[in-house]
C-alpha cells in the first residue's frame, strides 16, 4: 500500500511530508517520513516513525496553542486543515512557519497526508 502511495504523481520522496495511519485513532502514528522531512526537521527517521502526525515534537514557544488544538480536533473529526504555525528543529531553530496541510489521501482514506513548506 504505502510503495503505491509513493508512486502516485502527488507525492515525491524527496518532497518534505509524513504519512499518518488514520485506522489507529489513538496518536494517529506515523508510518512513513520522506528524507526531505528529515532532513528539514533535523531528525532521524527512527525518531519520527511511530510519533502522533499531530508534530507536537516540532512544536515550540512560539507556536500557537489555538492552533495546536485545532490540528487535535482535525486529526479527531478525520477533516481537513490548513494553516500557518510556528514548528521547530530537533535543535530549537525555527524551521518553518508556514504550509501545514493535513489532508485524508484521496486513494486511501486510511493515510493522512502531512506536506510541510
Amino acid at each position: 500500500m504505502l510503495v503505491y502511495l509513493l508512486s502516485s504523481p502527488c507525492w515525491s520522496t524527496d518532497s518534505n511530508f509524513i504519512l499518518a495511519n488514520a485506522q489507529v485513532a489513538k496518536g494517529f502514528p506515523i508510518v512513513y517520513c520522506s528524507d526531505g522531512f528529515c532532513e528539514l526537521a533535523g531528525f532521524a527517521r527512527t525518531e519520527v516513525m511511530q510519533k502522533s502526525c499531530s508534530c507536537k515534537f516540532l512544536f515550540g514557544v512560539e507556536t500557537n496553542e489555538q492552533l495546536m488544538l485545532q490540528i487535535e480536533k482535525s486529526l479527531e473529526e478525520k477533516t481537513e486543515f490548513k494553516g500557518e504555525i510556528m514548528f521547530y528543529k530537533k535543535n530549537g531553530e525555527l524551521a518553518f512557519s508556514d504550509g501545514y496541510s493535513l489532508d485524508s489521501c484521496e486513494r486511501s482514506p486510511t493515510f493522512f497526508q502531512l506536506p510541510l513548506a
